[in-house]
């Protein structure tokens, strides 16, 4: 068990305190504007309220909890006794609510991502995850790992070569995407992971359409990719990733096939697709 060495004690913060306090607030989740109005409108009308949540510092002295309530104080004006705890443990916003749940994108944030890629790859991992245990695709992480963030974070620190995927993928045209940002993470991580050479490649081509051969694989994914969106079609995402999995393998393989068409039709919602 870790040590425990958090202090906690009930203070009067004045919008100077508070304005001091965000000093300490790096990588914290985006701000929330109409949170702030809101706990701001409570406290100049007398309505806050003291609760078991407040401020909170890790042992590195970072913000990790309360930075609304600290904006708020500040653009009221007014000053609030908050609970507020130093030397807590770094991972403990793993489990912190303090009125909006913190996202995975959030919480890899903290950890020092910037916003973007914090997304993508917080978007990506739970199709990793669920990939690599053997199991079709999908947005949840498993009930044996647990959708959680700190198995999220767990997943980072085990897998940090995930970050070059998810940069290549910002490189890639936004507007219009045919494949979400992070199915593009996914796919690129899991080719890399395999030590093969040609994830660039074979992304540049599904994402942009350049130097597509007519007929291969590739160009048929995309134009499916392509309908999907075009026509608003609900093909079953595990279905999607499926596909473009198995249109790795022929473009990986440097196989041309007669009717590419009809073999990526035949994936299905009961297939679990394996990068070869």
């Amino acid at each position: 068990m870790k040590n425990f060495s958090a202090k906690t004690e009930l203070l009067l913060v004045t919008p100077q305190v508070a304005a001091e306090m965000l000093k300490h607030n790096a990588g914290n989740r985006r701000l929330s504007m109409s949170r702030v109005d809101k706990y701001s409108q409570d406290m100049k009308l007398g309505n806050w309220k003291i609760t078991h949540q407040g401020i909170a510092f890790d042992n590195n002295k970072r913000l990790i909890d309360g930075q609304h309530r600290l904006e708020a104080v500040v653009k009221s004006g007014t000053s609030i006794y908050l609970n507020v705890s130093h030397g807590m443990d770094g991972e403990v916003f793993d489990v912190l609510d303090t009125g909006g749940n913190r996202s995975k994108a959030d919480v890899l944030g903290i950890a020092g991502l910037p916003p973007r890629i914090a997304k993508i790859i917080g978007a990506a991992i739970p199709y990793c995850v669920t990939y690599e245990m053997g199991h079709a695709t999908s947005k949840a992480l498993p009930k044996k790992v647990g959708n959680t963030n700190k198995a999220t974070l767990e997943y980072l620190q085990a897998n940090p070569n995930i970050i070059e995927s998810a940069s290549f993928v910002t490189k890639m045209p936004r507007r219009d995407a045919i494949v979400k940002e992070s199915i593009s993470c996914f796919m690129h991580h899991q080719i890399r992971r395999k030590r093969y050479d040609d994830a660039d490649e074979f992304l540049s081509q599904l994402l942009t359409g350049a130097e597509v051969p007519s007929g291969s694989a590739v160009f048929e994914i995309r134009k499916t990719l392509i309908s999907n969106k075009i026509g608003n079609l609900r093909t079953i995402e595990s279905v999607i990733i499926n596909r473009i999995i198995l249109a790795y393998n022929i473009f990986h393989k440097g196989t041309f096939l007669k009717n590419p068409y009809q073999t990526l039709r035949r994936i299905t919602s009961g297939d679990i697709v394996r990068i070869a």
